[in-house]
């Protein structure tokens, strides 16, 4: 439903699809370059089509609650390059993403004010990384060796994180 020129939209419009999701925004040549899609699963995404519909640079607010920032690919919605996300647990993290996960350099801010500042590894901090509480780096509690994986425990407060990778 919209302005269409030589039959495909061109202009702004609406499409709704078969398995619940609408689009509605601005056209070109029947793909949408600029506006809105919402899905049957309550995932909304907001802004601009970069390569057709399989690129996207804008706001994704996933239904659980979760809000990124960044540029998107394909209909998964998946975070790729550098982008920010806001958490349910209100984390924010700015940095890196890879297949929608954490991935390089990045540092996620947690609401108690402590940050976790270095490299990700598909959503897991690397051996190379800093806990800030109070702007004081934190040492590990504990560390452990098991074959090649390293575990690292620490505890601030009420919270306690562990992280492990393989050397």
């Amino acid at each position: 439903m919209g302005e269409f020129s030589h039959g495909h939209a061109d202009g702004k419009g609406v499409k709704f699809f078969a398995d619940g999701q609408t689009w509605l925004g601005k056209f070109s040549n029947g793909k949408l370059v600029s506006g809105v899609i919402w899905w049957p699963n309550g995932n909304v995404f907001t802004g601009d089509f970069i390569a057709g519909e399989d690129e996207r640079k804008g706001v994704f607010v996933y239904s659980n609650g979760t809000i990124s920032e960044g540029t998107f690919v394909d209909s998964t919605g998946d975070h790729e390059g550098v982008g920010a996300a806001i958490y349910t647990n209100n984390a924010i993290y700015i940095g890196h993403f890879k297949k929608g996960l954490r991935h390089g350099a990045g540092i996620e801010h947690y609401s108690d004010g402590s940050e976790l500042i270095g490299d990700f590894a598909f959503g897991t901090p690397t051996n190379s990384h800093v806990y800030l509480v109070n702007d004081r780096a934190v040492k590990p509690n504990r560390q452990t060796t098991q074959g090649n994986r390293i575990t690292f425990s620490y505890s601030f407060g009420n919270r306690s994180y562990t992280t492990s990778f393989d050397e």
